[in-house]
């Protein structure tokens, strides 16, 4: 801890108590700041954390599968997948940074929609419409990549042919940038939506089961208690998730 020193003269008692009231003064900004600065150590300790509980099932499926294709002669099909494999986690990493550019974390979901296209015969079809102005904008890395990865296990992969669209859907509204995941999966009901979220939900695919409640508590971490996030499904209707967060670029961190 950090503590202030007062430098104390000799004055009138008028000037004694104006000594003593800035010798205060500073002592308490000195100890809010150290108290910011170790909120702020704590706060990224816990977000990486966090961050280290997502995706180890991803790797372990994708080794497994990788493992599948070499007893079986793929070659070509192990090189795709090595290569989406190595990009996905390079932004996994980041260097170390947690948070990243839109762009970035857009890149990031699209690698893991690779090798799930070869895991899965290329049964999902995923789109990105979001604005070049906005693909500066900062996010924590790996907010999205749970949020489809739910999609793909509890919705496209539960239709009949087990095939589907994921689109992320990205506009600016007054200071506000709003981000919406949706498919067109087997949807969910109220019960189903609401474990998701409370990250007790399990599938029996591989997924995380504490991917969305991993997401809202990084995001809050980050962005504070003015995130909105919320889930809209129906059964036979699909899904779709909004996350509502405050700009941020990276000229302002």
């Amino acid at each position: 801890m950090i503590v202030a020193a007062c430098a104390w003269v000799e004055v009138s008692c008028g000037g004694e108590l104006i000594q003593t009231y800035n010798c205060m003064v500073e002592q308490i900004s000195t100890m809010n700041k150290e108290k910011y600065r170790l909120g702020q150590e704590v706060k990224n300790a816990e977000l990486k954390a966090l961050q280290s509980l997502i995706n180890p099932h991803f790797l372990y499926n994708t080794l497994d599968l990788i493992n599948w294709m070499a007893d079986s002669g793929l070659n070509t099909d192990i090189k795709k997948v090595v290569k989406a494999l190595a990009r996905f986690y390079k932004v996994s990493l980041s260097s170390g940074k947690d948070i990243i550019t839109l762009r970035e974390e857009l890149q990031h979901v699209s690698f893991y929609v690779q090798v799930q296209n070869i895991r899965f015969e290329n049964k999902i079809d995923f789109q990105i419409h979001v604005p070049e102005e906005l693909l500066s904008h900062l996010i924590p890395k790996i907010t999205l990549q749970p949020i489809v990865e739910n999609a793909i296990l509890h919705g496209i992969l539960g239709r009949v042919h087990r095939e589907g669209t994921i689109t992320i859907l990205g506009t600016m509204e007054s200071d506000s940038i709003h981000l919406v995941i949706k498919d067109n999966g087997i949807g969910m009901r109220a019960t189903q939506v609401e474990d998701i979220m409370a990250g007790t939900s399990r599938s029996k695919i591989g997924g995380s089961g504490y991917g969305v409640k991993n997401v809202i508590e990084r995001i809050r971490h980050y962005f504070g208690a003015s995130v909105q996030l919320a889930s809209r499904s129906e059964p036979g209707e699909g899904t779709e998730v909004e996350i509502i967060i405050s700009v941020k670029t990276e000229k302002e961190e």
